[in-house]
């Protein structure tokens, strides 16, 4: 438990006896994820889902007051300073706190630290956690901060963990088993070159579906591949042009306006014209149609 040092970590017993149970309740260890990660800045990986950890993440405020409402001891105040104190010392009598110890999370433990709970710091820390106003749900949370403590539930990530697994082994399956048309098209749809030889492009796919599953088999089982593709391999051939300056796709042989895509930071403008002629509506379909036709007789000239 929270060791008292002075006026630190004052709790009532009635909420300590509260905090013990809970633990107590985790078995011998418990494991809290910590909502630190950020998309990987890279257009290719960030399309993929990766994302990035901090080298060493500290936790803050590392010092906080609760309002103890169990507290019903005539000489204590509800308000309650808590901190995980270190180092006390005796001054005019009393005891005083300068050092705290401070939760971190490193790069390597992705965002998730687990903890024994047989081991003392362990379990101090545990219950220091409990306590946190940035724990999401908890019973001390600061609703005006974000809450970027979650107590992970076993069960459900014994569930999440299973069904990662299963998507794994699918994936792998349906990128294994790609044709060589299957995988220049699904490149094309990754904004990939899709002229690479055929050990790269299965290397670059395979490696995708083992390490980003659902998003590969959101992606297989959709349109999307289709309509990238298609966008991809027409800019690719020289069907249609695209200027930057004006967001606009254009017939590169007459300078016939096709779309003028919004501006986004998070999407290509391929991904964008292909959101475009996916939803569909007749002009759309006809440009659709159109594209599909002067690529399969460029596919033909070519050969």
């Amino acid at each position: 438990m929270l060791q008292r040092e002075g006026v630190w970590n004052d709790l009532s017993p009635k909420l300590i006896e509260k905090l013990e149970a809970q633990i107590n309740s985790f078995g011998k260890s418990v494991r809290f994820k910590f909502d630190i990660s950020n998309p990987d800045p890279d257009p290719e990986k960030r399309a993929a889902g990766a994302i990035l950890y901090p080298f060493s993440y500290t936790l803050d405020p590392v010092t906080f007051q609760i309002n103890d409402k169990y507290e019903d001891r005539q000489d204590k105040q509800k308000m309650k300073k808590v901190g995980m104190a270190m180092n006390p010392e005796v001054e005019d009598g009393r005891e005083v706190v300068r050092q705290f110890k401070r939760v971190r999370v490193s790069e390597k433990e992705k965002g998730i630290k687990k903890y024994m709970l047989d081991n003392v710091e362990d379990r101090e820390e545990v219950m220091y956690l409990l306590l946190h106003p940035k724990l999401t749900g908890g019973e001390f949370l600061d609703k005006t901060k974000r809450q970027i403590i979650t107590r992970i539930d076993e069960v459900t990530a014994a569930k999440t963990a299973r069904d990662e697994r299963t998507a794994r082994s699918k994936a792998m399956n349906v990128a294994e088993n790609m044709s060589k048309e299957e995988m220049e098209t699904f490149a094309a749809a990754m904004l990939w070159d899709d002229t690479d030889e055929e050990i790269i492009l299965r290397n670059k796919i395979e490696e995708l579906a083992e390490t980003s599953p659902v998003f590969f088999n959101d992606l297989v089982e959709s349109k999307d591949i289709e309509y990238r593709s298609l966008v991809k391999k027409a800019l690719s051939k020289g069907v249609i042009q695209y200027d930057p300056a004006e967001h606009r796709f254009s017939y590169a042989s007459n300078s016939q306006v096709i779309a003028i895509v919004p501006v986004s930071v998070d999407k290509s403008e391929i991904v964008l014209l292909a959101e475009m002629l996916q939803a569909g509506g007749t002009k759309m379909e006809e440009v659709y149609k159109k594209l599909k036709s002067m690529v399969d007789n460029k596919k033909q000239a070519v050969a």
